[in-house]
């Protein structure tokens, strides 16, 4: 955790050049990416089983185009892009994974 932050979830970044006690420390929050990459089988009970984890994972982060942000890849016999990084900016817009 910076000092110049209350949350953990911020970044404080140097401008360069400066660094150490001279630097003026400019705190923003950091943004992470998340992509879940999933086999999901012909098998329907294994795939219901996998949405459900995912969307379990899902529920518990803070989704927001600043926040976390997420895509799904799933594959079987091909490979398929569900949504990008940039499709949804709140976890009750994911309305399928």
């Amino acid at each position: 955790m910076c000092a110049c932050c209350q949350y953990s979830d911020y970044e404080c970044v140097c401008p360069a050049p400066l660094a150490g006690r001279q630097c003026t420390r400019n705190c923003e929050r950091s943004v992470l990416d998340v992509t879940f990459v999933a086999e999901i089988s012909d098998e329907i009970d294994e795939a219901s089983e996998m949405v459900e984890f995912l969307e379990l994972l899902v529920y518990g982060l803070p989704v927001a185009s600043d926040r976390v942000r997420i895509a799904l890849v799933v594959y079987s016999t091909s490979v398929t892009i569900r949504f990008y990084l940039n499709t949804y900016t709140d976890k009750s817009q994911v309305s399928q994974l």
